[in-house]
């Protein structure tokens, strides 16, 4: 019986982990619980921390018309759920995250991304 609690426990960590790589204690991933976009996610993946360095000048539009939302969906929340907001946008994260249309998505962008670079390398 306790080797089965212990296998619940890491089993739900590590997906924990999994889902929500935000929620680590590196203090650079915890600026937000809110959800990023496909894009941003796939490009974060490809590029790491300097990921906005590699936007066109359209991409920079994009991730900045998605970061005012972001901003105006978390006053939205504090207004709703008052100190509570974060815990209310953590489970929606780990909803969004968690859906397997979502991690097909960001896959799907990687590799077109990726094969875009390489073009733009041939050339």
């Amino acid at each position: 019986m306790a080797s089965l609690r212990t296998l619940s426990s890491s089993t739900t960590s590590t997906l924990r982990g999994a889902l929500l790589p935000r929620f680590s204690p590196n203090h650079v991933q915890i600026r937000t619980v809110l959800t990023v976009t496909a894009f941003e996610r796939a490009k974060q993946e490809l590029y790491g921390q300097r990921w906005k360095e590699t936007l066109t000048r359209k991409q920079k539009l994009y991730v900045e018309y998605k970061e005012q939302g972001r901003e105006q969906k978390q006053q939205k929340l504090q207004k709703e759920h008052g100190d509570n907001w974060e815990a209310a946008a953590a489970e929606e994260a780990a909803k969004q995250y968690g859906s397997h249309s979502f991690q097909d998505k960001v896959q799907r962008l990687k590799e077109k991304l990726a094969a875009k670079e390489e073009a733009n390398k041939a050339s």
